[in-house]
């Protein structure tokens, strides 16, 4: 909302005519950033935005392969605007310093397209074709990438070459998969995104293959979640972790839990 306005007395500051708009229109709203303070007896131009109606929390944990002193996966977590938070989780091929560079390149590269406000769909293209074209377009990285509207609460989903996703909703586990290649394999498919719609107390759980494989695979995995009632998505991640005591692979495991504001 863009505004001309004034007081006919005293003065209003910004965030007082922010309620007032939120009460007239019943959602709220907050000065947009740079907004002018005050409003007095001139008139003066000020701007609102709606405030998002949900928040994301999250938690992260990633140790590297039994006897490895580096882990090769990558992880982000990030608000990427005031109204959107992404998750990315990048596994090189193999494990170790050279997979953990790999993995690195596509995750910065990924975050500072995000951040410049490139939709996801074109960023992801973007990176595909930067390591096509790089000197280390002979190896790959799997990408599982997910972007959440905290206005809507609809989610996009990506996994190149990546491991199944969780949705926890009611105490009811369900996977997310994806069948596409993983990044640095040439193909002329279209990126197509899963999407998932997001309510309150719902729990997005992102692994990487080596969580799957520690548990036994998908089914053992999921019934374990089944059971844990922890709301902390931190607390979620060391809950996971402590069953992998033997990691014949880099582990990575990320918790995002989606609240009304």
């Amino acid at each position: 909302i863009i505004a001309s306005l004034r007081c006919k007395k005293g003065e209003k500051t910004a965030r007082e005519i922010a309620r007032m708009i939120s009460e007239l229109f019943g959602r709220k709203v907050k000065p947009q950033a740079g907004c002018r303070a005050l409003a007095g007896e001139k008139f003066v131009w000020m701007e609102f935005i709606e405030e998002p109606r949900f928040y994301a929390l999250s938690g992260a944990l990633r140790m590297a392969k039994q006897g490895e002193k580096e882990c090769g996966e990558q992880f982000a977590l990030e608000n990427i605007r005031e109204d959107c938070f992404a998750a990315a989780i990048c596994d090189g091929l193999g494990s170790g310093p050279v997979a953990g560079r790999e993995s690195k390149r596509v995750i910065e590269l990924l975050e500072k397209l995000l951040e410049s406000g490139i939709l996801p769909e074109t960023a992801i293209e973007m990176v595909r074709a930067s390591m096509l074209f790089s000197s280390w377009h002979e190896r790959y990285v799997t990408l599982d990438f997910l972007m959440i509207d905290l206005h809507t609460g609809i989610g996009k989903l990506l996994k190149l070459g990546a491991a199944e996703s969780f949705l926890i909703r009611g105490g009811i586990v369900e996977a997310v998969s994806g069948d596409r290649p993983p990044v640095g394999i040439l193909t002329s498919d279209k990126t197509e995104f899963v999407r998932k719609k997001f309510n309150h107390g719902d729990f997005i759980v992102m692994v990487s293959d080596g969580v799957l494989d520690g548990f036994g695979g998908k089914g053992p995995f999921m019934r374990f979640l089944g059971t844990q009632q922890e709301r902390c998505p931190k607390r979620l991640c060391d809950r996971v972790m402590e069953q992998l005591p033997d990691r014949k692979d880099d582990c990575t495991i990320l918790a995002i839990g989606i609240w009304n504001k």
